[in-house]
């Protein structure tokens, strides 16, 4: 994929990786925080590799030590080190894993960390990160799927663009729930105002006449009914934004805050709607598989899934026909399925819940 350069003076890690042998003998400069650092030779250069967050490898850089004019090499190794740095792109002399490497011949920037810095490199598991939420996007796992989340919402919006959508901003903050979609968490400015006192009317009930909008306002749990009127004007639309839930749910299907795509489509029947869902879902896919190349070999050693690779589901699901069944069909397969192992009751006219996705999936999922 080409990329344009973030300005006239500094190339991407990911762009000279990417190249290779391509761009050996050129001139570059490059900034970043350096992973890992020593110095070789009694002092006489240093390796570091230096990442900008580009693309998940980090760019090898060797510097001798007249560059730095007598300061010390040990100011620009440590784990952490902000780097803006020039010099020329050469093959390694010696074996190594690296292709391409930088040989510097002047540290333009130096921002040095010192002996407080938290981070080091047998911090790898998330949880040490939990008391440092700044600095977790230096970790690979996270800005691995910092750029993941960055091309699904790139290829969301080039999706319904391609597919005659039009792209609606709907409102954050509302005064209206939306089909019953969830517990809405109220925002106000009664707190703030005066002493701190709640105002309140002679019955009790607080008084919302004296808040910001007049009356009580909450944070969207859906765009949906705003869309839906831009439906009946532009017939096909859709946002994407986020959206709150107040549930007092601690799973991990629950979540207070997320990003929600809700497309609306006028003159439009269920299977219209099915099609959209399983190519948006593929483009989905195909998009990655092509943009995240580096990122998905990444996630595929960290977290393969009973012993299948993201990757290896991503193509599955995107050159694969989705199966479609009937709510009616679906009844039928849960209740002939084993008695007792659902807590909620199977019966036609009843939601589906959680728990009755897995068997359905199991049914209709295209065995290898």
């Amino acid at each position: 994929m080409d990329h344009l350069e973030p300005s006239i003076s500094r190339t991407r890690i990911s762009s000279i990786l990417d190249a290779g042998d391509a761009r050996v003998a050129e001139h570059v400069v490059v900034g970043g925080w350096v992973v890992e650092g020593r110095e070789q030779g009694r002092g006489a250069f240093a390796f570091f590799k230096v990442s900008d967050g580009s693309c998940p490898a980090a760019l090898q850089a060797v510097v001798e030590a007249g560059v730095l004019r007598g300061a010390p090499l040990a100011r620009l190794t440590p784990m952490g080190t902000s780097l803006l740095l020039e010099g020329k792109l050469k093959k390694p002399l010696r074996n190594s894993k690296e292709r391409v490497e930088l040989h510097v011949d002047r540290v333009i920037e130096v921002g040095e960390v010192d002996d407080a810095y938290p981070l080091h490199k047998s911090m790898t598991k998330p949880e040490n990160f939990r008391d440092l939420v700044h600095l977790r996007a230096r970790t690979n796992t996270i800005s691995t799927v910092a750029r993941i989340r960055h091309y699904l919402a790139y290829l969301t919006h080039e999706y319904f663009h391609k597919s005659g959508f039009f792209y609606v901003h709907t409102p954050i903050i509302t005064t209206s729930d939306c089909e019953g979609a969830g517990e809405m968490f109220q925002i106000t400015t009664l707190f703030s105002q005066g002493d701190g006192t709640i105002p309140r009317k002679d019955d009790g009930k607080i008084a919302f006449e004296n808040d910001f909008f007049k009356r009580q306002a909450f944070l969207t749990v859906s765009g949906q009914l705003q869309v839906e009127t831009y439906a009946c004007a532009l017939s096909s639309v859709y946002t994407f934004g986020p959206t709150f839930r107040a549930e007092n749910s601690h799973t991990s299907r629950h979540l207070a805050e997320f990003w929600m795509v809700e497309p609306e489509i006028a003159f439009a029947n269920l299977q219209d709607v099915m099609n959209y869902a399983e190519s948006y879902i593929q483009y989905l896919c195909k998009g990655l598989l092509e943009y995240c190349e580096k990122e998905l070999e990444f996630m595929d050693k960290k977290c393969a899934e009973n012993g299948t690779t993201a990757t290896e589901r991503l193509r599955l699901v995107s050159s694969t026909p989705f199966e479609r069944i009937s709510y009616t069909e679906a009844v039928n397969i849960l209740k002939d399925a084993k008695e007792g192992m659902f807590e909620n009751a199977i019966e036609w006219g009843n939601d589906l819940a959680s728990e009755h996705e897995s068997p359905l999936l199991f049914i209709t999922t295209p065995k290898k």
